[in-house]
C-alpha cells in the first residue's frame, strides 16, 4: 500500500526532470551525436502510453501504467549516468519504479548475460518497458540506415534483437509484433545491398564463436556490445 501511494504521489514530470538533468549533466546525445539523449526515454514513455491506449498490452491498473511510464523515463539513468538506485530512492522515486529500472540496467562488464534477459522476462512491467526501449532504438536504426551501404552497428543490433530479445515475447504476440514490424523495415533497408544479408535461421552456426542463430559476419563478439 505504501509503494502504491508513493507511485500515486510521484509525477511523470518529476521522473522526466530527473532523467533530463542526469543525462544532460553527462552531455549525452543519441547516436546521431546531435539529438539530446532525453528524446529516447521520452519516446519510450510515449510508446507505453500509446500501447496502453491501443491495448497492445494489458495490466491490472493505471498504477502499473504510471509505474512503467516513470521507469521508461529513468530506464537508462543508473546505466549511463552517475546516479545509483539509492540516489533515485533518495530523490523520492518510488521503489516499484526503481525496481523496474534496476531490471533494465545492463551490466558494465561485457555483453549482457542470459540472466539479464531472464530477469526482465520474469517481471511483468519490466518486459513491457524493455519492448518499448527496443522499439525506440529500432526506430533510430531505421532513421540512420542508408540503403545500399553496410551499417555494421545496426546489423549487429538487429541480430542481437533476434537472438536475445524476441524470444522473451513468444507469449506476448502484440508486443512481439511491435518489434518484428520495425525489424522488417530495417531488414528491407539493409538488404538493399546483396552483401548485407542478415542471418535469421537458428540452424546457422557462427564460425567465430560457435553459437547458433547468427553468421560470423554478425557475431556480437566482433561487433562490440549492442545497446
Amino acid at each position: 500500500m505504501k509503494d502504491r501511494l508513493a507511485v500515486t504521489e510521484f509525477t511523470i514530470w518529476e521522473a522526466d526532470r530527473i532523467a533530463y538533468i542526469a543525462h544532460g549533466a553527462m552531455g549525452q546525445t543519441r547516436t546521431d551525436n546531435v539529438t539530446a539523449y532525453i528524446a529516447h526515454p521520452r519516446r519510450v514513455c510515449g510508446l507505453i502510453k500509446e500501447w496502453h491506449k491501443a491495448e497492445v498490452f494489458v495490466v491490472p491498473s493505471l498504477f502499473d501504467v504510471k509505474t512503467m511510464m516513470c521507469a521508461a523515463l529513468l530506464h537508462d539513468v543508473i546505466e549511463d549516468t552517475s546516479l545509483t538506485a539509492y540516489d533515485l530512492l533518495h530523490l523520492n522515486v518510488p521503489r516499484p519504479v526503481v525496481e523496474v529500472v534496476e531490471r533494465l540496467t545492463k551490466p558494465h562488464d561485457g555483453p549482457s548475460p542470459p540472466s539479464y534477459y531472464q530477469g526482465i522476462a520474469e517481471h511483468d512491467l519490466a518486459i513491457i518497458v524493455k519492448c518499448a526501449d527496443r522499439a525506440s532504438n529500432l526506430e533510430d536504426a531505421l532513421a540512420e540506415v542508408v540503403p545500399g551501404m553496410r551499417n555494421q552497428r545496426w546489423k549487429n543490433y538487429v541480430q542481437k534483437t533476434y537472438d536475445d530479445v524476441l524470444p522473451m515475447y513468444a507469449s506476448l504476440p502484440k508486443l512481439r509484433a511491435e518489434l518484428t514490424n520495425r525489424l522488417d523495415a530495417i531488414k528491407e533497408a539493409l538488404l538493399d545491398a546483396p552483401s548485407t544479408s542478415i542471418a535469421m535461421s537458428t540452424a546457422d552456426t557462427c564460425t567465430e564463436c560457435g553459437k547458433n542463430g547468427h553468421e560470423a559476419e554478425f557475431c556480437p563478439a566482433l561487433g562490440g556490445r549492442a545497446r
